[in-house]
């Protein structure tokens, strides 16, 4: 009778274990994953809907810049259709958390906080954050450390990074939080703020639409930031796909095909808005 009774016992233990690693495998299934992707045969890749020259622009065409090249090559490395998803900057982490898109292309910068919400491929750029500041000032502020002031009021995009080098290099500061690059960009031209904080790349287009009617750049990076693709936590094989596909770009050739389109050569900055 005991044994019965222990028969009984395991079999209902097993049912109990099986029926909870049905419900973790269906949950994961539901995660966009590289077998989903394949599937499919598409790939939803999330980028900034706001331009952030070189890497992300608006042109007559669609799309265009240095990260559409990658999502475009993704796509056709992988031999499926590309599906462009334009969203807000703060709203892609939390997309690819929810498993809503595939991949995340929005020059993220790979820290900690953002860790905790998704995985990080091995870094395809490297970056820094660098100054725009009112041509005015062009006498008077020199580096971050002249900026660390009540004087003066800086304006950097709300979710990006730069904010946290804000608050550690310029803790004297007066803040002006925008919720676009276009904003970011008025708000020193117009004299809203004295001056911004952003990725040097894009200080660099911004300066060479200006062409110094308005604006100065001080060109050395004030912090060195890793930019990664976001991909959702549970989707290492998709994640190693990615890690390798960045090492086989940056060893054929056709990264440096795409630096030099949009880094070495300025053919795109007809299409800013003026």
């Amino acid at each position: 009778m005991l044994k019965n009774i222990f028969i009984i016992f395991c079999i209902f233990s097993l049912l109990i274990l099986f029926s909870g690693c049905n419900k973790t495998i269906s949950k994961k299934d539901k995660v966009s994953g590289l077998s989903k992707i394949q599937t499919s045969k598409e790939i939803k890749i999330a980028i900034d809907a706001n331009d952030f020259p070189p890497f992300a622009l608006k042109t007559p065409g669609g799309y265009a810049g240095f990260d559409i090249e990658i999502c475009y090559d993704i796509a056709k490395k992988m031999g499926v259709k590309l599906i462009i998803e334009p969203k807000n900057f703060d709203e892609i982490l939390p997309a690819i958390d929810k498993g809503k898109i595939d991949l995340g292309i929005a020059t993220f910068t790979i820290t900690p906080e953002r860790n905790m919400k998704v995985l990080f491929s091995q870094p395809y750029f490297v970056t820094g954050q660098a100054i725009l500041i009112n041509k005015k000032y062009k006498d008077i502020i020199f580096s971050f450390n002249d900026l660390n002031s009540t004087d003066y009021k800086v304006a950097f995009v709300k979710g990006n990074s730069s904010e946290n080098s804000l608050k550690k290099l310029m803790p004297d500061s007066r803040f002006f939080p925008v919720n676009t690059t276009d904003e970011l960009v008025d708000a020193v031209v117009t004299g809203k703020a004295d001056a911004v904080i952003a990725d040097l790349p894009f200080c660099s287009t911004i300066m060479a639409k200006d062409g110094g009617e308005n604006l100065y750049f001080i060109d050395k990076p004030i912090t060195f930031e890793p930019i990664g693709i976001a991909v959702n936590k549970n989707n290492f094989h998709l994640l190693n796909w990615i890690n390798t596909y960045i090492r086989q770009i940056q060893s054929d050739g056709t990264y440096d095909e795409f630096y030099e389109k949009w880094f070495q050569k300025n053919d795109w900055i007809k299409y800013l808005k003026k």
